[in-house]
């Protein structure tokens, strides 16, 4: 399997992040136990591009997180916020989802524990846009779409 050799020559609990279209990775990753992070940009379009992704991994059966991309530049046409909450409630009605959605600031500690804690498990809480992170985050292998 080309995804075994890609990952060999890293030991166990490392994080190796991943950056591809979301259909490339529910290819290579098929039938792996991963948590892949859905980037949301502060644009219109972003919505879109975004559900489309986490439609797709959805569909491909991981588990996908929006990762708000927070700009303070001119070009940003929404509050990220905004459209993750679009993409959240886009997918709790159309595909019955409940999405996780990872502040920037909380990807480090986030990345880390997935790395020390191993995969989630059933039943571990979901974290929503804003919410802290404590204790009991989600703690699967993470990827990036």
């Amino acid at each position: 399997m080309a995804v075994s050799r890609l990952l060999a020559p890293f030991a166990a609990k490392v994080v190796v992040l991943l950056y591809a279209p979301a259909s490339t990775l529910a290819s290579i990753l098929a039938g792996m136990s991963v948590q892949v992070m859905v980037p949301v940009l502060p644009q219109k379009q972003a919505s879109i591009d975004a559900y489309t992704s986490l439609k797709a991994l959805h569909a491909a059966g991981f588990s996908p997180v929006l990762s708000p991309l927070e700009h303070d530049d001119d070009f940003a046409e929404l509050p990220v916020q905004q459209v993750v909450r679009t993409v959240a409630e886009c997918a709790r009605r159309h595909l019955n989802l409940e999405t996780s959605a990872w502040p920037m600031h909380t990807w480090g500690v986030r990345v880390q524990e997935a790395a020390l804690s191993g995969p989630q498990t059933a039943g571990s809480p979901r974290h929503g846009w804003g919410s802290a992170l404590h204790r009991g985050a989600p703690t699967r292998q993470t990827f990036w779409s």
